[in-house]
């Protein structure tokens, strides 16, 4: 699971807003391969990804939800996420379109394929079958929070 997704199911939990308010989109990335292996997990890459999340129709307290996002960072963070900022628009009287800006990374790792194995997400490296460990996000659990559109 994706750190944007887990951020995103957060801001539910806490009924900051509802699941159908949030969208996600990633504007751009950068990958920094690992290779590094321990044991039958291998860390393959690193991916750095810069994340915009807009609450459209956003009526709770800006500086509160600013406050959870940077309490999650604080717990959830790793050295290179960052907060890099947000922006709000009014909608009416009562409704703002908040958009928060950060950059997550997460990391991609693979486990050894079992023999025979011939899943579409195999990868082999040094002759090893590898399969995907973490698996990230899919269309339906992305739907559930309005979805991910790439900028």
């Amino acid at each position: 699971m994706m750190k944007f997704e887990i951020l995103a199911r957060h801001l539910v939990g806490l009924s900051l807003v509802r699941p159908e308010q949030v969208r996600v989109a990633m504007s751009e990335g950068a990958v920094t391969p690992s290779y590094s292996r321990a044991g039958a997990d291998l860390l393959l890459f690193r991916h750095a990804g810069q994340v915009e999340i807009g609450l459209p129709g956003f009526d709770g307290e800006l500086m509160h939800l600013l406050a959870v996002v940077t309490a999650w960072l604080g717990d959830n963070g790793g050295d290179r996420d960052s907060f890099d900022g947000w922006s709000e628009e009014p909608e009416n009287d009562q409704q703002s379109m908040v958009t928060l800006r950060l950059t997550l990374e997460d990391e991609l790792r693979y486990v050894l394929a079992e023999p025979g194995y011939t899943g579409r997400d195999k990868i082999t490296l040094g002759g090893v079958d590898w399969k995907p460990g973490n698996a990230g996000p899919d269309t339906a659990t992305l739907a559930s929070f309005g979805g991910v559109v790439p900028v």
